[in-house]
């Protein structure tokens, strides 16, 4: 079984996500008046068809402001406003998300749940860390096989100062190089288990934010287990 360096992981991400603030800065004010004056034309377009063109910019522009508003949202998230959660309703809460037949692109995913009886409450952001969760299951999904089936185990972590929620799917798995490059942006093999874009650096960025650790867990052919571990609510 193989496991992720946290150390390293955590020095490059951190390294990526300022990169990544800095270019999507830049990015997003010429993006602006991109997007602007394509609205403004598609107003005075002469005809149909040159309404259409002028819409399709200003589309595509605002689904690259999508992607500008995660990468800035990465790199320098807003400070976790932490309270005391109970761990069985965060996880139900992402789980509500995939209620839509349609976000799981029409699989038949399973979702098993397996929480432990009288867990302490976590000491955490509620909407970061339900995000979090949101990106590992949608994750999971991406990467599971024929017959989806996604487990989420959730138990007292062997420190007794945290809670440990672990999510498990049935997916061909990764090898070394993909498990080192999982949590990277927009990071994807054909194989890697990982969807394109930043789903998992963004749970990564969450977890961390909430004092929290997240590490991967995979082997070629026996699927993905990701591991969050989330502090204790304060006495």
């Amino acid at each position: 079984m193989t496991n992720l360096n946290l150390d390293n992981q955590i020095e490059i991400l951190s390294a990526l996500a300022r990169m990544a603030g800095g270019a999507a800065h830049e990015i997003n004010n010429p993006l602006a008046v991109i997007s602007g004056r394509a609205q403004l034309m598609e107003e005075k377009a002469p005809t149909e068809e040159e309404r259409r063109v002028w819409q399709l910019i200003s589309d595509q522009s605002d689904r690259i402001s999508g992607v500008i508003s995660t990468l800035m949202e990465f790199a320098s998230p807003r400070p976790a406003q932490p309270k005391a959660c109970k761990i069985g309703i965060i996880v139900q809460n992402a789980l509500n998300y995939f209620s839509s037949p349609n976000l799981l692109n029409l699989k038949a995913v399973k979702f098993d749940k397996d929480i432990e009886n009288n867990l302490p409450d976590v000491w955490v952001d509620e909407a970061q860390v339900t995000k979090a969760i949101e990106e590992l299951l949608q994750n999971a999904v991406t990467a599971a096989g024929q017959e989806p089936y996604i487990s989420i185990v959730v138990r007292l972590a062997t420190d007794s100062q945290h809670v440990q929620l672990s999510v498990r799917d049935n997916g061909p798995g990764m090898d070394a190089r993909a498990l080192a490059g999982a949590f990277t942006p927009f990071y994807f093999t054909q194989t890697s288990g990982c969807r394109r874009g930043l789903g998992l650096s963004v749970a990564w960025r969450y977890v961390v934010n909430n004092q929290g650790q997240i590490w991967i867990e995979s082997q070629n052919g026996q699927g993905t287990t990701v591991h969050m571990l989330l502090p204790q609510a304060r006495l």
